[in-house]
């Protein structure tokens, strides 16, 4: 959901207190990791990746993503 991607507070709940995988898919194939990259949402890229995203998971926007990294 790209609308919780704004919000780093509830990601860090989903992730880290209900201990959700930051790389599973949704039924398109899509990863948090995608949707962030994809609406530059800069923090939660950044915090996606702490949590040990996949990044190999995130083809297409893997380019987007090294410009995020790298701001």
């Amino acid at each position: 959901h790209v609308y919780l991607l704004k919000d780093i507070k509830a990601l860090y709940i989903l992730l880290h207190c209900k201990h959700r995988d930051p790389s599973v898919a949704d039924s398109s194939g899509y990863t948090a990791l995608h949707y962030a990259a994809r609406h530059n949402h800069v923090e939660a890229v950044k915090f996606l990746l702490d949590f040990k995203a996949d990044v190999s998971s995130s083809i297409g926007v893997q380019h987007k993503l090294v410009q995020i990294v790298t701001r």
